[in-house]
């Protein structure tokens, strides 16, 4: 709570001494509130409060504080953190084992239930390693990604020096609810995540032990364990780069691109990334909705990057901007046929057959490359590629459908009934990451 001399500052608003009628609690008809209907909520000890509401001056003590610097912990009263009446009128009922909530102790006017709460303000005493209040508030569909965007947000607030403004106070009224949805294993992810945007700039080696067991780490990602990753990271000796593109992974794993791609971000500001983790990259912009972001840095890999396990990546996007109307066919040809160029100049001079990964995305490109003809009406370039797809995977069954079709007339009715079938089957492939192997 804000402070007004020694004491909390009273009223109604989310960092005061007080509740917001219809928010914090709800009245009936005649204006009485009634116990086990909200009231002003606490926690046990400020370390068990969500990150937006530790001050972010206390980082030192609890490395995921995000608070604003302006409000303070505040103690009332010692003893166990259980029910039981405070003062006449209130009473503390735990509905957790770090949260509770300061009731009415029976039906009072809600005038009369604000003004019991303010008399307690000469009993509170700031003491950062007790207690502060938080509010609830309406529901979210999905808490885990409604707290987390907004605390990426506020993040950026604060690493911008606007971690006091309106703005970053607006957002952590609104983190409230979704931390009031979450379960104990996602305000432990949450916990972590905080930490780790606080911590990004921090060098880890020499101040984090080893991991105790190398062992238990490959075992959590080979079994696909993503927030044990991340918990066994944090006791790694890793470069700041090597961290961000790791917390990246998992978190796009643990289907939070928005967040991953703030890791990626991070990382390819130390340095340049491998091909396999751009992609993850790439990938990550394109789930978190980046679309200006996307088609820009596809363009910039096609245009300077030659490895075409980057080139083949970016070449799909621009394939799914093209369906969206957003860019012309005539780029994704033009990309297209200059990394099979380069596929074709990699194969004359190494003997070693092509990886059957790269193989399946010469043959995505390929079925990519066909529809795009098709659309330009060049049925012939169409075949031809479509045919060089079938030469790669005999079998898939998206080249056979597709050469099915190309193959009636195009002049004919049984062509144009053709096409729209076939759009319903042939979606755009997915950009998905490479292997996890050598993240």
């Amino acid at each position: 709570m804000r402070s007004d001399g020694a004491y909390p500052r009273c009223g109604a608003a989310k960092t005061m001494l007080g509740v917001k009628l219809g928010d914090d609690i709800n009245s009936d008809a005649g204006g009485i509130v009634h116990p086990r209907n909200g009231g002003m909520s606490v926690a046990s000890a400020w370390r068990e409060l969500p990150a937006h509401r530790i001050p972010g001056r206390l980082r030192d003590r609890c490395p995921k504080a995000a608070g604003p610097d302006s409000v303070h912990c505040w103690k009332m009263g010692e003893g166990p953190f259980s029910d039981g009446m405070i003062r006449e009128n209130l009473a503390l009922r735990v509905d957790h084992p770090t949260h509770g909530v300061v009731e009415p102790a029976g039906e009072l006017s809600a005038e009369a239930f604000q003004a019991a709460l303010e008399e307690t303000r000469t009993a509170w005493r700031i003491d950062e390693s007790c207690i502060m209040i938080w509010r609830r508030g309406q529901t979210d569909s999905d808490p885990l990604s409604a707290y987390t965007e907004r605390l990426l947000r506020l993040h950026q607030l604060i690493s911008s020096g606007e971690g006091d403004s309106d703005q970053a106070d607006q957002l952590r009224d609104e983190m409230d609810a979704p931390w009031n949805n979450l379960n104990a294993s996602q305000i432990r992810l949450i916990d972590g995540l905080s930490e780790d945007l606080y911590s990004a700039d921090v060098t880890t080696p020499g101040n984090v032990a080893e991991t105790e067991s190398p062992s238990e780490f490959k075992q959590a990602v080979e079994d696909g364990e993503w927030e044990a990753v991340l918990e066994i990271s944090r006791k790694m000796r890793l470069e700041p780069q090597e961290l961000d593109i790791l917390r990246g992974v998992c978190w796009a794993h643990l289907g939070q691109p928005k967040i991953a791609a703030e890791f990626f971000d991070r990382a390819a500001q130390r340095g340049d990334l491998r091909a396999e983790q751009e992609v993850w990259r790439l990938m990550c912009f394109v789930r978190a909705g980046r679309s200006e972001e996307v088609l820009d840095r596809s363009r910039h890999i096609l245009s300077h990057e030659t490895d075409p396990l980057l080139r083949f990546p970016a070449g799909l996007v621009l394939f799914n901007l093209v369906t969206q109307g957003s860019i012309d066919h005539r780029e994704v040809i033009d990309a297209t046929c200059r990394t099979l160029e380069i596929v074709k100049q990699l194969a004359a001079k190494d003997s070693a057959p092509l990886s059957r990964e790269l193989l399946d995305m010469q043959r995505d490109a390929l079925l990519n490359l066909a529809l795009s003809y098709d659309e330009l009406g060049d049925h012939v370039a169409a075949n031809k590629a479509c045919q060089e797809a079938l030469k790669i995977s005999p079998d898939d069954i998206n080249a056979i459908l597709l050469l099915g079709y190309l193959t009636c007339d195009p002049s004919g009715a049984e062509h144009h009934s053709l096409r729209g079938k076939l759009r319903r089957i042939l979606t755009p492939s997915e950009l998905t990451p490479l292997s996890t192997a050598n993240i």
